[in-house]
């Protein structure tokens, strides 16, 4: 489908309008009235993208989970019963709503940065990893700029993920937010939902993360020669 995105920006005005004792009733009265059900997932994901702070300052800390959790709650909804889809619509939306007066994710607006360029795009892919892992997520959002620019966009995801695995030892959502976001990517598009993939970013370089176990794995996979995966497949019982 084609998303009307005009309608869309009238609807994360109407959202951002909205505050959580009145939330229910009027995201509620929106879908009886005949909403677009997909409209109204793009406007919780792209007003959570846009005006709540989606990082995490420790593991112990206040997360908003709006910006994800409409993209994880759709694909719930998907195939089921319409007062089903509804319930799920209603409470995703709400959340957004309830963040967005949460003194520790807003108010807060996300800000276009310029692309920040070493001498290759392999010494820039390099330093955003050293950024992410130092916690310069500023400097790293800078750098992603510039890498959306500059690589083919499957490797770009690629990369994404990559960054995301790291972190996957201290907390999954550094794995789980860029394939989430990219998920509502596919519905809303690369050049509205790209900011979605920086929080994904950001995410992962917010908090202090141990990489210890990480690197001892891929220290492992090269020792082993298993760069380009295992040289046997399938079941080999005699090595069982």
């Amino acid at each position: 489908m084609t998303l009307n995105l005009s309608a869309v920006d009238e609807r994360i005005e109407w959202l951002c309008a909205l505050r959580p004792e009145n939330a229910v009733e009027a995201i509620a009265t929106a879908l009886a009235d005949g909403a677009d059900e997909d409209e109204l997932w793009v406007t919780g994901a792209l007003t959570a993208t846009r005006f709540l702070n989606n990082q995490a300052r420790n593991l112990l800390g206040f997360v908003t989970h709006a910006m994800i959790g409409c993209e994880d709650a759709r694909r719930l909804a998907s195939g089921q019963q319409r007062r089903t889809r509804h319930l799920l619509l209603v409470q995703a939306l709400y959340q957004v709503v309830c963040d967005l007066y949460d003194p520790c994710f807003a108010p807060y607006e996300l800000q276009r940065y310029w692309p920040t360029r070493e001498r290759s795009t392999a010494e820039n892919i390099a330093q955003l990893r050293s950024d992410v892992r130092f916690g310069e997520y500023m400097r790293a959002d800078h750098r992603l700029a510039a890498l959306e620019q500059d690589l083919p966009r499957e490797v770009f995801v690629d990369l994404l993920l990559e960054i995301g695995l790291e972190g996957m030892t201290c907390d999954d959502h550094t794995l789980i937010t860029p394939v989430l976001a990219l998920g509502m990517v596919e519905l809303v598009g690369w050049e509205q939902g790209y900011d979605m993939l920086r929080w994904a970013l950001r995410y992962s370089a917010s908090f202090p993360r141990d990489f210890a176990a990480y690197d001892r794995a891929v220290d492992l996979r090269r020792r082993y020669g298993l760069e380009q995966g295992a040289p046997l497949c399938g079941l080999q019982p005699e090595r069982v």
